[in-house]
């Protein structure tokens, strides 16, 4: 989650369009992974294209609503939505892995507040240059897309090595993204000298280190806990976009996201209860 943090800020601070930004970095990170795949005497299989079909195409929305997003809002708005995610693992949680992720009276109330915060935050930035409501929007979307692809990748890899199947899906994320890329009408011709370093660091950090880590942690730690780890994300990216990219941010939305983290940590942290009896 922190290497994650820094994506955004990373793509904020190049002078490239995000969908250009990430068609460069999924071809790197694609590339690396079955390189290393290779070295490791594997290759990808129709099945097992297949069977990462889900993931895959869950995690191609998602990073292409997010990067859009960041080049359309602040960067304090597109992660704090994002960090909403675990709400959608709340309510959908107990229909697909039991009771003992069912939602009670407080963790609903919890989760309203932490939509009144994120209001907060969101209204918080309307008078800042970089506020763009159409960037929420994408950003909104980007959170069911990254949802959708925990609970993917929590079923699929019952199958398949964790690093498999990050080469996988890889490879049918990068397929998603090439057409949202290629009708954008962005530039996407050769970068510039400069701008290969972070596109680099982006396929290795954000790519092959923090997606190989999420999708081995996904079989050893609840889908829920994976989801409460991404409130690390807001906090972090917001600090990093100040110190280095000079984003301004309102002293409102620092309140916003301080009542966001606190209602969701309150939901996603709550006492665990005995199991049901059979």
């Amino acid at each position: 989650m922190t290497s994650w943090s820094a994506s955004g800020v990373i793509t904020k601070g190049l002078a490239m369009g995000g969908l250009a930004i990430l068609t460069y970095r999924m071809v790197l990170y694609t590339a690396l992974m079955i390189g290393l795949l290779g070295l490791r005497g594997r290759r990808l299989t129709v099945a097992t294209l297949r069977t990462a079909l889900p993931g895959g195409t869950a995690l191609g929305l998602d990073i292409t609503l997010f990067f859009t997003a960041v080049k359309l809002t602040t960067m304090a708005n597109a992660t704090v939505i994002g960090a909403l995610q675990p709400l959608v693992l709340l309510f959908v949680g107990p229909r697909l892995f039991g009771a003992s992720e069912r939602a009670t009276g407080r963790d609903i109330g919890m989760a309203f507040l932490a939509v009144a915060g994120v209001a907060v935050v969101m209204f918080g930035s309307t008078g800042l240059p970089d506020w763009n409501p159409r960037g929420d929007l994408i950003a909104t979307g980007a959170q069911f897309a990254w949802a959708w692809y925990l609970i993917a990748s929590k079923r699929t890899q019952q199958t398949l090595d964790p690093f498999e199947y990050s080469a996988a899906t890889a490879v049918i994320s990068t397929i998603v993204v090439l057409p949202f890329a290629l009708l954008s009408g962005q530039d996407l011709s050769w970068p510039a000298a400069s701008n290969w370093p972070w596109l680099i660091g982006l396929a290795i950090g954000p790519g092959l280190v923090a997606h190989t880590a999420m999708n081995w942690s996904l079989t050893r730690i609840p889908v829920w806990m994976s989801s409460t780890l991404s409130l690390f994300i807001p906090v972090t990216s917001v600090l990093l976009a100040w110190a280095f990219i000079d984003e301004d941010v309102a002293p409102v939305q620092f309140v916003g996201m301080g009542v966001v983290l606190v209602a969701l940590f309150a939901v996603v942290l709550r006492p665990s209860r005995p199991a049901v009896p059979a």
